[in-house]
C-alpha cells in the first residue's frame, strides 16, 4: 500500500485470466481507494501500477 493524502494504492494479487488480453495475467490488481473519516468513499480500479500512481497523485 502506498498512501497520499486521502487517496490509498492497494495491490491486490488475484492470479488468474486477464479480461484485456484474454489470457494468462499478471496476477496483480491496483485499486486506488478515497479514504473520508476512517471509511472508503471511492474505489478506482486501474488497468497497471503506473495508472494507480497518477490516479493517487503520485505519478
Amino acid at each position: 500500500m502506498i498512501g497520499n493524502g486521502d487517496r490509498v494504492v492497494v495491490v491486490v494479487r488475484t492470479p488468474g485470466i486477464d479480461a484485456y488480453r484474454v489470457g494468462r495475467a499478471d496476477d496483480r490488481n491496483y485499486d486506488v481507494l478515497t479514504v473520508h473519516e476512517g471509511r472508503i468513499v471511492a474505489i478506482h480500479a486501474c488497468r497497471d501500477r503506473d495508472e494507480a500512481l497518477r490516479v493517487a497523485g503520485l505519478g
